[in-house]
């Protein structure tokens, strides 16, 4: 994977290695990386239960802050060097240290072991990974699709929400990849044959949404 030492830092290796045990960054972070864009937060993916428990007390002894959670899932953010949320009347826009870490940070758990957990990913996109240790994971097809700028639907992602789907079409279309209707009749069958550009698909799925 041809990723510079200036992106590798926005994955922060160094700091996932506090949460004590084998992990590993996955999914969309590494994605936004390869096509030039900083992650908005990171996924981090243990090996077990166990493991993401003692993790996401970690978090909570570094200073991170539970923002949601599900099933497979803690969704954590940052009290150190980033503004209030919510941001209290009066507050002084000040400027912020340099990050040594993640806003956000997701503490995960939906399988044992990194080649795994890539095939739980929707896209081929984002079926990738890299571990504590600096090793790269992937699927074959995962360089070819990014450079393509193709949605492919490879994974199984526990989340079978089809509004959740939807969004997430939604999202990548708008970070420039595109979806051929052979894809997007896997999740839906009723999209109409005659949309032809990511906007007519954006608007047909936004629909959806406010529908479903």
């Amino acid at each position: 994977m041809n990723l510079d030492n200036q992106s590798l830092k926005y994955l922060y290796l160094d700091f996932i290695k506090l949460l004590d045990d084998y992990c590993w960054v996955s999914g969309g972070a590494i994605t936004n990386l390869k096509i030039g864009y900083k992650p908005n937060d990171l996924d981090v993916c243990f090996q077990n239960k166990e493991s993401q428990e003692k993790a996401y007390v970690k978090a909570k002894q570094l200073g991170y802050y539970l923002v949601n959670a599900g099933p497979n899932f803690y969704k954590m953010r940052d009290t150190n060097g980033v503004r209030p949320n919510p941001e209290p009347i009066g507050y002084q826009d000040e400027a912020l240290p340099k990050r040594t870490r993640p806003s956000h940070l997701d503490i995960i758990f939906i399988s044992n072991t990194p080649r795994l957990t890539i095939k739980k990913f929707d896209f081929t996109i984002n079926q990738c990974a890299i571990d504590s240790d600096g090793k790269f994971f992937c699927v074959d097809d995962f360089e070819k699709h990014i450079q393509d700028r193709k949605l492919v639907i490879s994974g199984e992602h526990p989340n079978k929400f089809l509004p959740n789907k939807a969004r997430l079409i939604i999202k990548n279309l708008n970070k420039g990849f595109t979806i051929d209707r052979d894809e997007i009749i896997k999740w839906f069958p009723d999209v109409p044959p005659n949309l032809n550009t990511s906007e007519d698909y954006i608007e047909w799925l936004v629909n959806y949404i406010r529908t479903a």
